[in-house]
């Protein structure tokens, strides 16, 4: 047996492993000879290349094999029974949360005899009726992503829509569901933050590993198994690297800074600079057999994988509007507006039928000092203006006074 140690800054998901969902593959099938009947009892060897980890089984009566619980990762299946030649089908890739069946047929001949075939998983999975994608490593590492928010890469999955203007982190939302109804979960430990202040439903993920650190995660749209039953949205489904034989690293480092960045265009209708922004994420991952020397050799055995990321941010908001109304503007005083400003006081009934009303003064709306009195409450008034002719329609400028309380 192999035991894979994986050392991440989210160590409390250790202690919830027996509330876990799937996060690992099965490799199942069935054996049969040339004609197309069923071999019982063959012995199935089923190898994961990276670590070397093996599992082994044998049909049953009926031909049939199922190996569960593998890492995602590729195999090597290699399949013997006695009076057939032995086959070994190797690069069968597993993913997250997938079931491949096989169709192994065995030749008549001596079992020291071996036929080799490179395999692959089937296009189709027959085993289960859910929709779904895998967002693989390779996408993972190789796509841009602004932020290094491994999962916003789920947008590659149908049935997918950006979530925006919601208190989340959640980059997007699935299945016709809401987004307090998806469900993340990280090595099938459950990954979601919990909206309990009046509301109900999970509100964003948890923890977001770095991009260096996720080994590959599914999102599932619809018609999840059991074991997923309490998400109404979409199924995010992820899984961390672990260790291999061969000891693999990366540091890294990425930036964004406004001088490499455009201006807003509202800051720049403005003729602002552009606001501040600078953004540092750096770290590392790296992973690999254990190695004591002289005392313990982990290879095929024991491996670890360790990552951090930190993340550095210092920014200020631009600014689009220039400046404020002057203080003339602020006092009544219209004198250096083109727009005529009437007095609503003096609106009336015209000749014509139309309500028609005196323009201010000089276009100075004067300050009214009366206030009606009501206990210990004070009123201001409120008015209405009429202001000049607009592409044909008046225009009309409202003010209200706030009210003022005083005590005692």
């Amino acid at each position: 047996m192999c035991a894979s140690v994986r050392l991440f800054v989210f160590s409390g998901l250790a202690s919830a492993l027996l509330l876990a969902q799937t996060s690992t593959g099965t490799l199942a099938g069935i054996v049969e000879d040339s004609s197309g009947a069923v071999i019982a009892r063959a012995e199935i060897a089923v190898r994961q290349i990276a670590t070397g980890e093996e599992r082994t089984t044998t049909s049953n009566s009926k031909g049939d094999f199922n190996v569960p619980f593998l890492q995602p990762g590729e195999y090597s299946i290699n399949v013997s029974a006695g009076g057939f030649r032995t086959k070994t089908l190797t690069g069968v890739a597993l993913r997250v949360d997938q079931t491949v069946n096989l169709k192994i047929s065995l030749e008549v001949g001596s079992s020291t005899e071996t036929i080799e075939v490179t395999g692959s998983a089937p296009l189709v999975d027959s085993s289960t009726s859910s929709l779904g994608q895998v967002i693989e490593n390779r996408q993972i590492l190789n796509l841009p992503l602004n932020g290094r928010n491994p999962f916003a890469l789920g947008l590659l999955s149908g049935n997918t829509t950006p979530l925006f203007g919601i208190g989340s982190n959640l980059p997007f939302i699935a299945g016709g569901g809401r987004f307090s109804a998806n469900e993340v979960t990280l090595d099938g430990v459950d990954n979601n933050t919990v909206s309990n202040a009046g509301a109900i439903g999970r509100n964003g993920i948890a923890f977001t590993p770095s991009v260096d650190a996720v080994q590959e995660f599914k999102v599932k749209t619809s018609t999840f198994s059991a074991e997923f039953g309490h998400a109404a949205g979409a199924v995010v489904n992820a899984t961390i690297k672990s260790g291999t034989n061969g000891f693999h690293g990366v540091l890294f480092e990425f930036f964004r800074n406004n001088d490499l960045d455009a201006n807003n265009f509202f800051t720049n209708a403005a003729g602002q600079p552009r606001a501040p922004f600078h953004q540092n994420q750096y770290g590392f991952a790296v992973g690999g057999p254990v190695l004591i020397p002289k005392i313990y050799n982990g290879h095929n055995k024991t491996f670890f994988f360790a990552d951090y990321q930190g993340t550095r941010q210092s920014t200020a908001a631009g600014r689009s509007i220039t400046d404020v109304p002057p203080a003339a503007l602020r006092n009544g005083d219209f004198s250096s507006v083109k727009t005529v400003i009437y007095d609503p006081a003096t609106r009336r009934v015209g000749p014509t039928g139309l309500v028609i009303a005196d323009p201010f003064p000089g276009n100075v709306i004067p300050l009214k000092a009366e206030r009606k009195r009501n206990g210990n409450c004070r009123t201001g008034s409120a008015a209405e203006f009429r202001v000049g002719k607009f592409a044909g329609a008046q225009l009309l400028l409202s003010a209200r006074s706030v009210l003022e309380f005083r005590s005692g």
